[in-house]
């Protein structure tokens, strides 16, 4: 019997430890926060078009590309909440993927190899739920570069260019303290650009969602 007490007196004082040794950081005015993050991103809409000869070339909808970034957060403000800004540098690439060109005409098969790279920032807000959670959001502008390779199969000629473009980002996420000084979470972005190819190559839309795990350092 002294030993079932013994028990859960350690049981019922465990929660009590945890909680004064996993109290959350206070994130303070002024100070950043850096996040990793890998993940995949699949796109709902990826695909070319070109002029002078009108062609488009639409890749499987779904289509997932692996995907590494991170990215800074500040925050600027006093209170519960911490508001302020980020900046953030991702990228992501495929090869070797399924598409057709012109779908509505001949419907060539042709195969892919796409790399982006994404710069963006926007306000931000964060909040600690109890002593552990973290929520976050942010929005923004984004710079897109894009290096494209389209192979036709039937033909064996190759149609390629590279170029920067402008869209639009947003994210959120929750994580969790798993030390003192890091969190770990899950994270999904959504974005919207259209790079302008180099050459004849046309313009490049790409609409996706990225689904990330994250690892951020905190102060």
């Amino acid at each position: 019997m002294r030993s079932l007490l013994a028990a859960l007196a350690v049981m019922l004082t465990l929660p009590a430890c945890w909680s004064t040794a996993a109290r959350a950081p206070r994130w303070s005015r002024g100070e950043a926060v850096l996040q990793g993050q890998a993940g995949f991103r699949g796109y709902e809409v990826l695909q070319r078009e070109s002029t002078p000869g009108g062609t488009i070339t639409k890749a499987d909808s779904g289509t997932a590309m692996p995907t590494v970034g991170a990215a800074m957060q500040w925050n600027l403000a006093d209170g519960e909440a911490a508001l302020g800004a980020e900046l953030g540098l991702a990228a992501a690439g495929t090869w070797g993927v399924l598409a057709v060109l012109d779908p509505d005409a001949a419907a060539e098969d042709v195969e892919l190899d796409v790399v982006l790279i994404d710069l963006s920032g926007g306000p931000m807000a964060s909040l600690y739920v109890g002593d552990s959670v973290r929520l976050y959001g942010a929005v923004g502008p984004l710079i897109q570069f894009g290096d494209y390779s389209e192979l036709n199969l039937s033909s064996n000629t190759t149609t390629s260019g590279a170029g920067f473009g402008l869209g639009w980002y947003a994210r959120a996420g929750v994580e969790t303290r798993i030390t003192r000084g890091l969190l770990a979470g899950l994270g999904v972005r959504t974005s919207d650009a259209t790079v302008d190819l180099s050459g004849d190559a046309g313009d490049l839309d790409l609409r996706g969602t990225d689904v990330y795990i994250t690892l951020t350092l905190v102060n």
